[in-house]
C-alpha cells in the first residue's frame, strides 16, 4: 500500500507545480472476510494484518502525503490550503457476526 501511495504522489508531482492540489478522498478498503465470513476466534492474523494494512493505513499515509503538499501551497483566499476527505462505511457503527475485523476498521 505504502509503495502505490508513494507511486501515485510521485506520478502526481509534476501537475502539482502547475496546478493547486485542492482537495484527497480516501475512499477505498477490502473486507477480506465476506468472500468466508466467520468468528473472530477463527479469523487468521495475517488477514487481519492485510486488512488494517489497506484500510487504516492507507488512510494514513494518503493523509501524510496530501497533507504534506497542501501545506507547501499557496492558501485560497479563506485561508485554507486543501480539504481532505476520509469515509467510511455506516458498517462502523453497526455491526454484524463473523465480519469483525472490517467493522474494526470501519469504526475505529
Amino acid at each position: 500500500m505504502r509503495a502505490f501511495i508513494l507511486w501515485f504522489f510521485g506520478t502526481c508531482r509534476g501537475l502539482w507545480l502547475i496546478l493547486q492540489f485542492d482537495s484527497m478522498v480516501n475512499n477505498a478498503g477490502i473486507a477480506i472476510e465476506a468472500y468466508n465470513p466467520q468468528p473472530i476466534w477463527e479469523y487468521s492474523e495475517d488477514s487481519w494484518d492485510r486488512t488494517l494494512a489497506v484500510n487504516a493505513k492507507g488512510v494514513y499515509l494518503g493523509c501524510k502525503y496530501a497533507s504534506a503538499q497542501m501545506i507547501k501551497q499557496e492558501p485560497h483566499g479563506n485561508g485554507d490550503r486543501g480539504w481532505i476527505v476520509n469515509l467510511a462505511s455506516m458498517l462502523g457503527l453497526v455491526g454484524t457476526p463473523k465480519n469483525s475485523e472490517f467493522y474494526y476498521k470501519e469504526g475505529c
